[in-house]
């Protein structure tokens, strides 16, 4: 599942990087900026961290479909979600390996070198300076180069799971999905007990090359539809709930939808109590509310809809909030009236969530390679009607 936008010739097209003792991080973002355009054809399309076109939305939303198809089905299906005992914790000697077999030039990769290479830390205690310490694991914290390198090096395991995994799949020529990775977030779905010793020796032929560690004890499971949850996955619990990627996942699309806006709806009625104290006139609570009090909510609408009981909270605090804890003066729906009706242009809470979810579920729609293009043409929903809607076939202008 590779970009079909046309790969740089060469990476030595750039012009050569000539800076030898300047600052790491403007280094390494030269470097990055270098790379960047090569990773949609160095990394698998499961990996969505890096690779242009690709977001943290559509990965939360392949895990969402694949529960969905799941929960259609009633197929058996057990998602394992991979947490490594430190982030980012890899081998220097595996990087340079990797680094070299995906075609990277010599002179590229003797420049990431540089800054790997004699590579000392020191520690201070109760004001003493520890000495140097040689770092011969794991990329730099905070590096904007670190994050690429990771999924680089994490891509060989990628492609094991990929090729070896039975898969899910909503229509027989249709995307199939394995495993889903953001950076050093790694989902697995296993539809079969066959999957199990594959995924196992995968795990542990990535650990003996790049020195990661499994940590089992944050790891979790989640057994769903008809799969047996006695069957054991290197030591990994089993749990009715596992958290990928921010959002709180469970057995089935409605139960997650219910439990992450519950989880977020209390986050949000406490932060109005915070603000409260702050001198704003209507007009700046209006845009408080817009921005900051409800920031979160319009990212988790675009993958799961509200219900009913989190809309009626989250209105109440919002009314709250603007007329700082007092009688409603006027009601919500008055304000969210245009300034020309009589309103203040305030947002409508249930209508923007609806949009939202409606036009990220469209954008991705439009990739052929998405769950949630599958799931369109699934049901049949993919033909485009006019906007708006014409009778006859006069005009389209209306003249």
């Amino acid at each position: 599942m590779y970009s079909k936008n046309p790969a740089p010739t060469t990476i030595n097209e750039y012009r050569p990087l000539t800076l030898l003792n300047a600052d790491y991080k403007l280094l390494a973002r030269l470097l990055s900026d270098r790379l960047r355009p090569w990773l949609n054809h160095i990394l698998r399309g499961s990996q969505y961290c890096g690779r242009q076109g690709c977001t943290i939305f559509d990965a939360v939303a392949t895990v969402r479909d694949v529960i969905a198809n799941a929960n259609n089905t009633q197929s058996p299906l057990c998602i394992v979600t991979i947490d490594f005992q430190e982030a980012f914790d890899i081998s220097h000697t595996y990087l340079y390996a990797t680094l070299q077999a995906r075609g990277l030039s010599t002179d590229f990769q003797a420049r990431i070198k540089r800054m790997y290479d004699n590579a000392r830390s020191t520690v201070q205690i109760n004001g003493f300076t520890s000495s140097p310490i040689p770092i011969l694991s794991s990329v730099r914290q905070g590096c904007p180069l670190s994050m690429i390198l990771f999924a680089i090096c994490l891509n060989p395991l990628i492609c094991i799971l990929e090729d070896k995994l039975t898969g899910i799949w909503i229509a027989p020529n249709g995307p199939t999905a394995n495993v889903v990775a953001y950076a050093d977030d790694i989902t697995i779905f296993r539809t079969s007990p066959a999957d199990i010793p594959i995924r196992n020796d995968a795990l542990r032929i990535y650990e003996a090359t790049s020195r990661a560690r499994v940590n089992t004890r944050k790891s979790k499971a989640i057994a769903m539809s008809r799969w047996d949850s006695t069957l054991q996955i290197m030591g990994i619990p089993y749990y009715n709930e596992a958290k990928i990627l921010g959002l709180h996942i469970t057995s089935t699309v409605k139960a997650s939808a219910r439990r992450c806006w519950g989880i977020l709806t209390a986050r949000i009625r406490a932060q109005p109590r915070e603000a409260y104290t702050r001198e704003l006139n209507l007009d700046g609570r209006i845009y408080y509310v817009h921005t900051h009090l409800m920031a979160k909510a319009w990212n988790l609408a675009q993958i799961f809809p509200p219900h009913e009981a989190s809309i009626r909270r989250l209105n109440t605090a919002i009314a709250w909030f603007i007329w700082k804890g007092a009688t409603f003066r006027v009601p919500l729906s008055t304000l969210q009236r245009s300034k020309h009706d009589g309103g203040w242009d305030m947002i409508h809470l249930k209508a923007k969530c609806i949009a939202l979810l409606l036009h990220r579920t469209r954008i991705q729609s439009q990739d052929p390679e998405t769950f949630t293009a599958a799931w369109l043409e699934k049901w049949n929903i993919t033909e485009h009607s006019p906007n708006p809607p014409h009778g006859g076939g006069g005009d389209p202008s209306g003249n």
